[in-house]
């Protein structure tokens, strides 16, 4: 099997189970796609600027690790067996990691090569050189025979908030840096780790590691939810990296960051690595 074959197949995260009968009418256009994820999930740090007030029985919603079970939800809150328009109390609360693998899962149904990747991006704020902790999702252009990024979060609201002018669909790669590319600028000491998070004392080499890491488990078609952690990841709550696992990650970084990562490759890298990979039954 082929890498484009590979990102075609769903994951045991992406696959809607079930639901796939909510599928039948997706559109091809991917902006269509956006929208209808747009349509579906509201994030959960931009939800009070919209004007939804998060109830306490509600904030689960941002673990529903599983496409699955975020459309039993949307079937629960539209009371309907078709796509159709929610109001902004019925959308489901998420993250940035959850808009990334429901396009990912509309996508791959379309038969369109699709993997969320997990990373760091640059214009949540212009007037720093802070990059934030976000996900994106990286799609097969048939036509134009390449791997763009998508950023299905971005919204027409947030496009303004932000001042994004750029093609959503076509996010610039110089404005989204994949975590392996920000773990080796830090490492060469071409830019400081601190840079690097989404809050302070959230931010560091330690966190990029992280990313790193959900990144590459990303490429297996382990799609983590952004507190998921390994053996290797959980060092975060010390805040440290233990000298002997820099040649590995430096190695996690290299097979990442590449223009078209061989997923052979990094399923070896995970399995001959177990550090890297998760505990068994791991998922609910």
């Amino acid at each position: 099997m082929n890498n484009k074959k590979y990102y075609i197949k769903q994951s045991k995260i992406t696959h809607p189970g079930k639901y796939l009968f909510l599928y039948s009418n997706l559109p091809d256009n991917i902006i269509d796609l956006c929208d209808i994820v747009q349509n579906l999930l509201l994030h959960i740090h931009w939800a009070e600027r919209y004007g939804r007030i998060i109830l306490d029985e509600e904030k689960h919603e941002e673990g529903l690790r599983k496409v699955e079970r975020q459309l039993e939800l949307y079937i629960r809150n539209s009371s309907s067996k078709t796509f159709i328009q929610l109001n902004r109390e019925q959308k489901i609360l998420g993250t940035c990691r959850d808009f990334s693998t429901l396009l990912c899962s509309f996508l791959r149904y379309k038969g369109i090569p699709a993997r969320p990747r997990c990373g760091f991006a640059k214009y949540f704020d212009r007037t720093s050189n802070y990059k934030y902790d976000h996900w994106v999702c990286e799609y097969w252009d048939s036509k134009n025979n390449k791997w763009l990024l998508a950023d299905a979060q971005l919204d027409e609201f947030q496009c303004k908030e932000l001042n994004i002018s750029f093609n959503t669909t076509n996010v610039p790669k110089e404005l989204f840096m994949f975590a392996g590319e920000a773990w080796n600028f830090c490492r060469k000491n071409k830019d400081n780790p601190l840079n690097y998070g989404f809050c302070s004392g959230h931010e560091g080499l330690w966190f990029i590691k992280g990313n790193l890491i959900r990144d590459l488990l990303s490429l297996a078609k382990i799609e983590l939810l952004p507190w998921d952690t390994n053996e290797l990841i959980g060092e975060y709550k010390k805040h440290i990296i233990q000298n002997k696992n820099y040649q590995l990650l430096d190695s996690v970084a290299n097979v990442t960051t590449v223009t078209n990562p061989c997923f052979i490759e990094i399923k070896n890298l995970i399995k001959n690595n177990p550090i890297l990979g998760m505990p068994f039954n791991w998922m609910p």
